[in-house]
């Protein structure tokens, strides 16, 4: 396997780049990859990071899980892009700064689109090539601190299965099955649309990461590579949660956020998650669930300040 200028044998670890799109000068864009080539031929697991600049969970967990893999003991490789959007992580935003577009809505990109749209297509088509299932490690990045979860997408059809399969091998307590148009333009769905399973963790953020962050993706790492028969299984399955359409909730007030609720609670129709509260001290809006039963997936970071409008809480409903 060819990236870059690197060529991957039987029981390495090759280096590269991965060239997304020009600079105003002509250079290229590119991003770090590392393959992880097992002794014996075999499947091939697709795994990236950085789809949003300040989500560093995920390299690190790339990072975790090459530091103690033993190569006699893999069966294929492990392909690692380090940061799908390297502008964004050399800004330390969210989006593509040189566009504004949001990365995880730009799949699978174009050839002749946007520069997200370019930098989507340069990834998403290789990987589409090569691999036979996709990993897309995530964090809330500054603004939201989410609780370990995988989004995946099964409409009840052979490839739906392999998905959920893929999905619960990752070791995450909370599953969403999202419909198709639940994140259009999404890395994962998008590989799903081309008949490749592949799933979206979440582990982290709110501009900090912890070494359970770190190890929640590199355990995400190896249950898949595990449920491929790439590796043998060493981790204790986990029993997920099993939960269905995601709701964005907003506050309707500008103020500072008092998170009252946590990530990875259950909560019945009208319990507190938060308060926005006026630098006079005044609580101008207190922030209820509205479904009847929900999971908290993901929470605004505490103490930070906010919009009308700004993004409090994503809550998954619960049967």
């Amino acid at each position: 396997m060819r990236i870059g200028t690197v060529e991957s044998a039987p029981s390495t670890i090759g280096k590269g780049t991965l060239t997304l799109g020009e600079y105003p000068d002509g250079s290229a864009i590119t991003s770090p990859v590392i393959v992880a080539q097992g002794a014996t031929k075999g499947p091939v697991l697709w795994v990236q990071g950085c789809v949003h600049g300040p989500e560093i969970s995920g390299p690190l967990g790339i990072q975790a899980f090459l530091s103690k893999l033993r190569l006699d003991a893999l069966r294929g490789s492990v392909v690692c892009l380090l940061t799908a959007n390297p502008l964004a992580y050399r800004d330390y935003r969210r989006f593509t700064p040189q566009d504004g577009a949001n990365l995880n809505r730009a799949y699978p990109g174009h050839p002749e689109g946007a520069l997200s749209e370019l930098m989507a297509y340069c990834s998403f088509s290789l990987a589409a090539e090569i691999a036979d299932a996709v990993l897309d490690l995530h964090s809330g990045g500054d603004h939201l601190v989410c609780a370990h979860h995988v989004y995946y997408h099964d409409d009840g059809s052979a490839l739906g299965a392999r998905a959920a399969a893929l999905a619960r091998s990752v070791g995450a307590p909370f599953l969403c099955n999202v419909p198709a148009n639940g994140f259009v333009g999404a890395a994962f769905l998008s590989f799903i649309a081309r008949g490749k399973p592949a799933v979206l963790v979440e582990s982290g953020g709110g501009a900090r990461v912890t070494p359970e962050d770190i190890e929640n993706h590199a355990r995400a790492i190896r249950g898949a590579a595990a449920l491929l028969e790439m590796l043998p299984a060493d981790d204790a399955e986990v029993s997920p949660q099993q939960g269905g359409e995601l709701l964005v909730l907003r506050s309707t007030r500008g103020g500072v956020f008092h998170p009252t609720a946590t990530q990875g609670q259950t909560l019945v129709q009208g319990d507190e998650i938060g308060r926005i509260v006026n630098l006079f001290g005044e609580v101008v809006e207190i922030c209820r669930s509205p479904l009847t039963r929900a999971w908290l997936a993901a929470l605004r970071r505490p103490h930070m300040p906010v919009y009308s409008g700004d993004e409090i809480a994503e809550l998954s409903a619960l049967a």
